[in-house]
């Protein structure tokens, strides 16, 4: 169990790595603009997200906070088109914690 959850926290780091430097590249003086991909990438990030590991699931919130605050990613139609489900993500999530002192 320990080797594979190293392999999902490289993989993380990666997908945040990717992510980080498609941000540098979009509004760039030599735009490329949304790459192919992007909706695939966006579903590899929300897998991550809708993972049981807190520690997984905060190292990806990250990215999308990046893309959030990002100028051009944030208007994206295809960024746009999966903010619901990391909404929803997000509102399972925080309803999975409970309260402290509770015993929720």
């Amino acid at each position: 169990e320990s080797t594979n959850f190293i392999f999902l926290k490289r993989l993380g780091e990666i997908l945040l790595g990717t992510g980080k430097q498609l941000c540098i590249l979009w509004g760039s003086s030599e735009d490329t603009g949304q790459p192919p991909n992007f909706e695939m990438y966006l579903k590899a990030l929300l897998a991550f997200t809708q993972h049981h590991s807190q520690s997984l699931r905060q190292m990806i919130y990250s990215m999308w906070f990046i893309f959030l605050r990002h100028p051009l990613a944030s208007k994206d139609p295809v960024f746009l088109s999966v903010l619901p489900s990391l909404i929803q993500c997000g509102t399972v999530c925080l309803h999975k914690v409970g309260f402290p002192g509770q015993y929720n």
